[in-house]
């Protein structure tokens, strides 16, 4: 799922509330879905009662600059700690709580604000606390070294997921520390939701999503910050569990959903470590396609994520299927806007190009499209690019027109077996 066509940096001046309500909209034409925080109720049984697995866990220190007084419509009032990102001139804010959450907020539903230097621990028991708030009853803490898995499923699922994407954690920052991209800490909590089955899923995503979670086992919020899923285990088809997760989710069967999962993971970390500035005009040809090369994980590897690099079959059939009638102005297209990846009947060859020009670049062109990331991410808040400026820039960064970039990359994808 992809990310959001405008951008945000601190105290960025905006026109009037309008301009901050328009980002929902244009969520709901993104692929990351828009929503705000709500409660579900559970379908199964939930476990006991809430609690943390970890006899230790680490606080995370939050740095916050903010705190707002907010009275939101049939709520009362309430604190919260965070920073401002965003300020519009008629005083409506967009804000960014301890957790991660983005918050758009009218000057009248802000109270009173003041504003502090002084870090914040958030410890298990104020994390769980601060959860609660959003979360259907009955869910438990799993917590690793960078995520915080909520889970209503067995633990087992839960420790499954954590080390999944520990091992993601490791392999993808690895992977950019080698070429050059120093990755940033995480400076809040990575959440992940794991639903016991899918109607809980469904249940929640609909309050939270804003819409019908039709045909996804999983998506990245962009604006809560939290990966939501289920337990893919639920309905058996992947065989019995007693035999092992781990065994059971390698089935062929199982993969893709696997992949899916570690694709919504892939966008939570660029986001948050400084690849990506959440709501940045950031070209879905380039978080979407670097989502799908990190998607397909190999699970005979105990240690780090050794399917980076390879080719995801998937896509490259796709994308070779795609050249018998890809149009003369297909690489303008993908790059220019991102209108391909929002139309039905062009999505999925969208996604296989994507992947197909990022495979490309990383194997051809790493420095310059290092390069060409880094001034991705130092993106100017709240502005979008024309065709023409996203066009010219990836010409910039690769020293090539955009003729001698499509040129290179269609006979790279016609030679690649």
């Amino acid at each position: 799922m992809g990310s959001f066509p405008v951008g945000l940096f601190p105290r960025t001046k905006v026109r009037d509330t309008w301009r901050l309500l328009s980002l929902v909209f244009w969520l709901l034409l993104a692929s990351s879905p828009d929503g705000a925080f709500g409660r579900a109720q559970a379908d199964s049984e939930p476990p006991a009662s809430n609690g943390n697995d970890d006899i230790n866990p680490e606080a995370i220190t939050v740095r916050t600059w903010d705190r707002l007084e907010i009275k939101l419509a049939d709520d009362s009032p309430r604190s919260v700690d965070g920073k401002i990102e965003v300020e519009a001139l008629d005083g409506s804010l967009l804000f960014q709580d301890m957790l991660g959450h983005l918050l758009i907020l009218r000057q009248q539903e802000v109270v009173s604000r003041e504003q502090h230097d002084q870090p914040v621990e958030l410890h298990a028991t104020a994390l769980e606390a601060r959860l609660k708030e959003e979360l259907p009853e009955g869910f438990r803490l799993h917590q690793t070294r960078h995520y915080t898995v909520c889970y209503w499923t067995d633990r087992e699922y839960a420790q499954w997921v954590g080390t999944l994407y520990e091992r993601l954690f490791a392999g993808f920052n690895n992977y950019w520390k080698n070429r050059g991209f120093d990755p940033q800490p995480a400076k809040r909590p990575l959440i992940v939701l794991v639903f016991a089955n899918r109607a809980q899923f469904e249940r929640f995503a609909r309050t939270d999503m804003k819409a019908e979670p039709t045909g996804i086992i999983g998506y990245y919020h962009v604006l809560n910050n939290w990966v939501v899923m289920y337990d893919l285990m639920a309905d058996g088809q992947f065989g019995n569990r007693d035999r092992g997760l781990s065994q059971a989710l390698s089935h062929p069967n199982a993969v893709p959903m696997v992949a899916t999962i570690v694709h919504e993971a892939t966008h939570q970390l660029m986001y948050n470590n400084g690849m990506q500035q959440r709501l940045a005009d950031i070209p879905l040809w380039v978080s979407e396609g670097l989502a799908v090369y990190f998607e397909a994980p190999d699970l005979s590897s105990k240690q780090g994520w050794k399917g980076i690099g390879k080719i995801n079959v998937l896509r490259f059939h796709r994308a070779k299927q795609y050249l018998n009638q890809r149009p003369a102005d297909s690489l303008a297209t993908l790059i220019q806007d991102d209108k391909r990846f929002r139309d039905g009947t062009t999505t999925l060859d969208a996604y296989a190009e994507a992947w197909a020009l990022n495979y490309f670049l990383l194997k051809k062109y790493a420095k310059q499209y290092q390069a060409y990331l880094q001034e991705l991410s130092k993106k100017t808040p709240l502005v979008q690019q024309t065709g023409e400026q996203r066009i010219a820039l990836l010409e910039e960064k690769l020293g090539k027109s955009l003729a001698e970039i499509d040129r290179e990359f269609v006979q790279f994808l016609q030679k690649l077996q």
